[in-house]
C-alpha cells in the first residue's frame, strides 16, 4: 500500500491544485491506481481517498471536484470521506520532501524494502502527525509542483515493481 499525506492550507474547498493532487496520486491512463490512499489534511478536517474503494473519479476537474464536493458536503461517496479532527496514519517506510538528503528517486532506489507493507509520501509540515518506522527525508527538483513529485514517486515504485 502507498500512503500520500499533504496539508493544504486553504479551506476545505475542490480547487485546481487538489485536483491536481488527487490525479497524480490516483489516477494512471488505465484507471484508478488500487493501491493508494491519500490524505489531504486541511486547518479543519480532512480529505480521505481509497484508491481500492473509490469510484467514477476521472481526470476531468468538473466530475472530480463534484465528488470532492459531495464528501466535503458530508455525504460518504465512492470511497471519499471528509473527516473531522486528525487522521490516524501508520506508514512503514516514510519519504518526507525536504531540501534535504538524497534525491527522491535515489532514495526510493536505495531504501525501498520489499518487505514493507506501506511505503509513504509526504511533506515537512505533517510529518509529526505520522507513525512511521523509518523516516527518509529527500529533497525534488526545485521549481516543480508536489504533484510531480508524487507522479515521480508512484512511477519509480511501479519500476520496481512495489504492488502492495
Amino acid at each position: 500500500m502507498r500512503i500520500i499525506v499533504l496539508r493544504l492550507k486553504s479551506k476545505p474547498k475542490c480547487s485546481g491544485v487538489l485536483a491536481s493532487i488527487i490525479s497524480s496520486s490516483l489516477l494512471v491512463s488505465h484507471g484508478i491506481r488500487r493501491n493508494v490512499k491519500l490524505y489531504v489534511l486541511f486547518s479543519k478536517g480532512y480529505l480521505y481517498i481509497d484508491g481500492r474503494s473509490v469510484r467514477n473519479l476521472r481526470p476531468d476537474y468538473e466530475s472530480m471536484c463534484g465528488l470532492v464536493r459531495a464528501a466535503l458536503s458530508g455525504k460518504t461517496r465512492y470511497g471519499i470521506v471528509y473527516g473531522q479532527g486528525e487522521p490516524d496514519i501508520a506508514i512503514d517506510e516514510l519519504f518526507v520532501l525536504s531540501n534535504k538528503g538524497l534525491h527522491l528517486v535515489d532514495a526510493l532506489l536505495k531504501y525501498v524494502s520489499r518487505n514493507s507493507e506501506v511505503i509513504g509520501l509526504t511533506t515537512l509540515d505533517v510529518v509529526d502527525k505520522i507513525n512511521t518506522n523509518k523516516i527518509y527525508y529527500v529533497y525534488f527538483d526545485h521549481g516543480y509542483k508536489v504533484s510531480h513529485a508524487i507522479t515521480v514517486f508512484n512511477y519509480v515504485l511501479d519500476l520496481l515493481g512495489y504492488e502492495t
